[in-house]
């Protein structure tokens, strides 16, 4: 999430065209007054003014006539609230929230944190207010941004700017700020459309003067925000690098800040599953990832992602979820509705409440400023930094959880209600809520507890005779008061996560394919099978007081060459040296599709880590052995197969094959997938790959082409997706590489059976057009051994 372009400010919310004829302002940082604290608002405009206060139910509370420039509303209890006010003709809602007042002092080191982005999202004037808001908050941590090409547009050459004012304005109420970049200067890769610079010691230095500079006051980095997307248009093997020296720049600035890995986003990937091959481990002192999913899939989502730090062999690693935030689509883009604002809120304990139970270590929510992305809105506040209900959930859910130590879950009547049990640091506290408003039921020895509601609102409750009877709904409670309940809680419980004590090697190899082209879905260089391809291993000795010398070794797959396997290598100190070198593809890789290449480095010292590269071949450059022809170049072959929106015909083509004229007549997904059905199921086997001829009237870049090839029992298994072109254009999928299709009926092994194949759908998807023409011929399987 989070362009750059947001950064260089070339992407804005728009404005009014001229200032309203009168403005109602609090007297209090974004709005957030605090318990005790008058409830002071100023003014603007003469005309005799009309106030009426709403708290988050839409209940009046307050109702008054002002005609001072500064007036109060009464005392109110912690809550959300919304001042619906008219002066003659104009009229408008100012929102405000009351919070629990809380000691004058740092907020503590809390698993509850926001993610801002302030320096990018809000105005210079909200940075003060914004800060000192989240100090009354009780609010420890925030993730900001960083453009490292605004900071360093030439070489030598630093200008700290809004960041460093940022940071100030943060570390005097004692926020924790950390800190994240995922651009470059373009000097750092001159003549070259990529956001990878070409020398990782440009990465080491920027980190070291960035986390020196920020020391105290940054006590977190993070080298790349979702690398494994398009944030980042290179492979795992050159992310590995970066994270490499980041985390050695960053540690040699500063040695007591902490260094997250990337923030990952697709869930395990061959991208992830390349860098932490490639020796990260060893560079990352926290685990870092990010989820928009459903909160109904919040539970399964969060169970897999916790996962992977044990998966890669860092189990006790913390783990950050530094991006959680709900799509919200709003009408006009910016404005959330009432009842989306609601949702918004319900969203917030329900989020933090799962994923601090799956085990992550800190929760940051997504996102606290105003900050609409192609038409959804996500921030907590208003334009004008106001709260929106949803900053209310993220103070109360704060005050409640406190440390935030998952102890298990209770059992609660009926089962359809969750009850999820904490050691706040001050006691036990139980967050509880239900899709469906119903009567839970909890067991306790206490007379009374006390029930929080989501935004803060708090009353006392009566138990019968040891069970608490408890109205709850969507929008989640706290319930305190009920003594120690970790002897009535069940279910695994993570243990915290712990910061490692690290000692990596300063030498640092990077090897990539320096030819051909990248598949960044599948995380692969993709080279010809005909042809040497040419193979780079940068190595760096990224020690600014030793020299290196050692031994580089490239480990090949079983039949692949090179002109030269080893290396001795004599390196200064900030020293570095590329090697290149020729490989002869070999038959490897033909049926299993990624392969990998291994760089190895023999150094003294801490043990140096590998660099891998996955690669695949064209496969339209191998020469098959064997080829069988599915015989489907006919009209009466295939049947139509497209949404109830759209329509389609089957013709001959006119150069061979067949024709699909394809129009879509309503909204909805844009897909077509004629259907060419077997009689009986047929056995594949001893073939490894599909191929067919394909093109378009068009070469829309939204448009693609893929085959799915079906089981007789539904089961869908899927290729990557191939561009459209105007041009006949041969295609092979690797059964191999074929993903299992979602939406198809489930697979009980899991796999493509390739003796169980009952049709072959080709077809395209396409987000802008309405009319399209698919040529398809020559379909037929491969056999390469």
């Amino acid at each position: 999430m989070l362009p750059l372009l947001v950064a260089l400010g070339l992407i804005g919310f728009g404005c009014s065209a001229q200032e309203p004829a009168m403005t109602l302002t609090a007297a209090a940082p974004c709005n957030v007054f605090l318990v005790g604290e008058e409830l002071a608002f100023t003014r603007t405009g003469t005309a005799p003014l009309t106030c009426v206060v709403q708290d988050y139910d839409a209940r009046e509370v307050w109702r008054g006539d002002v005609t001072a420039e500064q007036f109060t509303i009464p005392a109110q209890p912690p809550g959300y609230y919304e001042v619906h006010w008219q002066a003659g003709e104009a009229k408008g809602v100012t929102p405000f929230g009351v919070v629990s007042a809380r000691p004058d002092e740092p907020p503590p080191s809390g698993p509850v944190a926001v993610d801002g982005a302030t320096a990018w999202l809000s105005q210079p004037d909200q940075w003060e207010p914004l800060a000192k808001m989240l100090r009354r908050i009780g609010i420890g941590w925030m993730r900001e941004r960083i453009s490292w090409g605004q900071v360093n547009p030439e070489p030598g050459k630093l200008d700290w700017d809004r960041y460093e004012t940022v940071a100030e304005a943060l570390h005097k109420q004692g926020i924790r700020e950390y800190q994240i970049f995922h651009d470059s200067p373009d000097w750092t890769h001159p003549g070259k459309k990529t956001r990878c610079p070409d020398d990782l010691r440009e990465v080491y230095r920027f980190t070291k003067e960035a986390s020196a500079h920020f020391a105290g006051r940054i006590l977190a980095w993070e080298p790349w925000n979702e690398p494994d997307i398009d944030f980042f248009d290179q492979l795992g093997d050159k992310y590995a690098g970066i994270q490499k020296a980041a985390y050695l720049g960053a540690k040699a600035g500063d040695p007591k800040a902490s260094v997250l890995s990337c923030s990952f986003c697709r869930g395990r990937s061959g991208f992830s599953d390349n860098v932490f091959e490639s020796g990260i481990a060893d560079y990352v002192d926290i685990f870092n990832f990010h989820t928009y999913a459903p909160i109904s899939q919040y539970v399964d989502n969060l169970a897999a992602w916790t996962k992977l730090p044990v998966e890669y062999g860092i189990p006790r690693r913390p783990i950050w979820l530094t991006e959680a935030g709900i799509r919200l689509v709003a009408a006009d883009s910016q404005t959330l509705t009432p009842e989306q604002e609601r949702t918004q809120a319900e969203f917030v304990p329900r989020s933090f409440a799962i994923s601090l139970a799956a085990g992550v270590d800190r929760h940051f929510f997504f996102v606290l400023p105003f900050y609409p992305e192609n038409g959804v809105q996500f921030g907590a506040l208003h334009k004008d930094a106001s709260p929106r209900p949803a900053l209310l959930a993220i103070a109360t859910a704060a005050r409640q959880l406190g440390e935030g130590r998952y102890l298990g879950k209770l059992a609660c009547e009926p089962d359809t209600v969750q009850a999820y049990a904490f050691d706040s640091g001050s006691g036990s506290v139980v967050v509880v809520w239900a899709d469906e408003p119903t009567e839970a039921t909890l067991s306790t020895g206490m007379r009374s507890v006390y029930a929080i509601d989501a935004v803060g609102r708090e009353r006392q409750v009566q138990t019968d005779g040891g069970t608490l009877h408890l109205s709850v709904g969507p929008l989640a409670q706290y319930v305190t008061g009920l003594g120690d309940v970790s002897a009535q809680a069940s279910g695994q419980v993570r243990p915290p996560g712990k910061l490692p004590k690290l000692d990596p090697s300063k030498v640092v190899l990077v090897g990539y394919i320096d030819a051909g082209t990248v598949d960044k879905g599948s995380n692969c260089h993709i080279i010809r099978a005909d042809e040497p391809a040419p193979f780079v291993v940068d190595v760096y000795n990224l020690d600014e007081a030793k020299p290196a010398k050692g031994r580089v070794t490239l480990a090949l797959p079983d039949g692949w060459t090179a002109d030269r396997t080893e290396a001795e290598v004599s390196l200064p100190p900030m020293g570095r040296k590329s090697l290149r070198v020729h490989l002869q593809p070999g038959p490897t890789g033909l049926a299993k599709g990624t392969i990998k290449i291994r760089v190895e480095g023999d150094f003294p010292g801490p043990k140096t880590a590998p660099s891998v590269s996955y690669v695949r071949l064209d496969i339209a450059t191998v020469q098959p052995k064997e080829r069988l022809s599915l015989n489907l170049d006919r009209v009466e072959a295939w049947e139509a197969n497209i949404p109830r929106y759209g329509k389609m015909k089957i013709e001959p083509g006119p150069d061979g094959g067949v024709a699909f004229p394809i129009t879509f007549t309503g909204p909805g997904d844009r897909w077509c997938y004629p259907r060419a059905r077997f009689v009986g199921a047929q056995d594949w086997r001893q073939y490894q790959a599909i191929a067919f001829e394909y093109r378009f009237d068009t070469d829309d870049d939204s448009t693609s082409a893929r085959v799915q090839v079906i089981e007789t029992g539904g089961s869908s298994y899927i290729c990557s997706v191939h561009p459209a072109t105007k041009d006949w254009r041969r295609a092979v999928a690797l059964f191999a590489d074929l993903d299992y299709g979602s939406w198809s009926p489930k697979d009980a092994d899991g796999t493509l059976d390739l003796d169980q194949i009952g049709e072959i759908l080709i077809g395209c998807n396409t987000q802008k057009l309405e009319k399209l023409t698919l040529e398809v011929r020559n379909v037929e399987l491969l056999a390469f051994r």
